[in-house]
């Protein structure tokens, strides 16, 4: 939350991250208020950024406690973001294009700060100002596919068909205003500025992130001495174990296997919180070291999903603190 400042025109709401709560469900239903009633010579400005899906809670026959199950149980079954959101979308009244429909017909200006790997502006935040084009089957699929009515009680009634009318998309302008290519552009200029060779790999990552991990240090150890590989994206984490960690974290302990001597690597989620109140971490040849001085085994504590007791024990936490902005996850890889 942020109480800092006073402002004497501007009514400004707080939430809760990364699981829903009855503080969202209020806030949204203020929003939602606030729009209603507008016209044709209105004028809405919206900033939309990641986190976005779960403060726009607005549930229809079923408690917020209820999706906060749901989004734990699609964790930690390694659910990508646009399944996730997808399933989301067709459980508030305030994602999906529903705020453009409860702003029509006033002229909406969309400013989209994207955390989804590509860009795809239905699935940032959910896509409150974006005509949506899934469907309650799609959302059906996902439920089925991991199996989440086994372990929450969905009713089939909770879910929400998004607004496909054109008519309430016809004034609404999404535009996308930074990306995670912005920040890896903003990489790969301040290492050239260093007389360093930067490559942006990819503003696409996906995939495993203990797999991604070890594909990364194998990447830069196959690039010519000196270069920085840039990465961005969002990867996934399988939850087998009850450790702590996130999915930077454990991207950087998997390639800590293969870690030599002048290897570098940095994982970080952009808006400070890699699940816990970390980053991410950054590991090289001292951590590696570290952790043999103090008897830690980074597989062990990768099998454990405890990738946070490691770094924090190892002293190798990045700690950034809250940054403000959200552009997915941001990886860094140097050999010398």
């Amino acid at each position: 939350d942020v109480h800092e400042g006073k402002l004497d025109r501007i009514t400004s709401y707080t939430g809760d991250h990364p699981f829903p709560s009855e503080r969202n469900v209020s806030a949204t239903r203020e929003l939602l208020s606030l729009l209603s009633g507008l016209t044709e010579n209105d004028l809405v400005l919206a900033l939309v950024s990641g986190g976005g899906s779960t403060l726009l809670c607005q549930p229809q026959e079923m408690q917020c406690t209820i999706e906060a199950d749901v989004v734990r149980h699609l964790f930690r079954a390694g659910a990508d973001i646009r399944e996730m959101n997808i399933l989301r979308k067709h459980l508030s009244l305030a994602r999906g294009g529903h705020l453009a429909r409860a702003a029509f017909p006033a002229c909406v200006i969309s400013l989209v700060f994207s955390d989804v790997p590509g860009d795809d502006l239905s699935s940032v935040a959910s896509g409150p100002t974006v005509r949506d084009t899934t469907t309650i089957a799609d959302a059906e699929t996902i439920l089925e596919k991991y199996k989440i009515r086994e372990q929450c009680p969905v009713p089939r009634s909770a879910l929400i068909e998004t607004p496909k009318e054109d008519r309430y998309f016809k004034r609404v302008h999404n535009i996308l205003f930074v990306s995670n290519v912005t920040a890896l552009s903003a990489m790969r200029e301040a290492a050239e500025e260093r007389g360093l060779h930067a490559e942006i790999r990819t503003a696409l990552l996906s995939g495993e992130a203990r797999d991604v991990g070890l594909n990364i240090i194998r990447e830069a150890h196959a690039a010519p001495p000196g270069t920085v590989l840039l990465y961005g994206g969002e990867t996934t984490v399988t939850v087998r174990k009850p450790g702590k960690g996130g999915r930077n974290q454990e991207c950087a302990i998997s390639a800590l296997r293969e870690i030599a001597a002048g290897d570098t690597v940095l994982a970080l989620a952009s808006d400070g919180r890699d699940n816990t109140d970390s980053a991410g971490a950054i590991c090289d040849i001292m951590t590696k070291r570290k952790a043999e001085t103090l008897g830690l085994d980074p597989v062990h504590f990768l099998e454990e999903n405890d990738t946070y007791s490691f770094f924090s024990r190892a002293g190798d936490l990045l700690q950034t603190g809250d940054t403000g902005s959200n552009v997915s996850d941001l990886i860094l890889a140097f050999h010398e």
